[in-house]
């Protein structure tokens, strides 16, 4: 998952910034839509980088029973 994350943060961020860099808003039909479209890649990025480093795992304690009741 970690190797993922750099295709795609560099795919969703990194390329909608370079995009407007290099074209401006030819690409988007304006600046807000830009803004929330680097906005949207962003905040995905940060959530998967987060899962990526594990951040989301429960204490065995708190583990539901993945199969039947206990």
């Amino acid at each position: 998952m970690a190797i993922a994350i750099v295709p795609f943060g560099v795919g969703g961020v990194v390329m909608n910034i370079l995009n407007y860099a290099q074209h401006g808003l030819r690409d988007y039909s304006s600046f807000g839509i830009w803004l929330i479209a680097v906005g949207i890649n962003g905040y995905g990025t940060i959530w998967n980088i987060m899962a990526a480093l594990g951040l989301f795992r429960r204490s065995d304690s708190l583990d539901a029973p993945r199969h039947g009741i206990r």
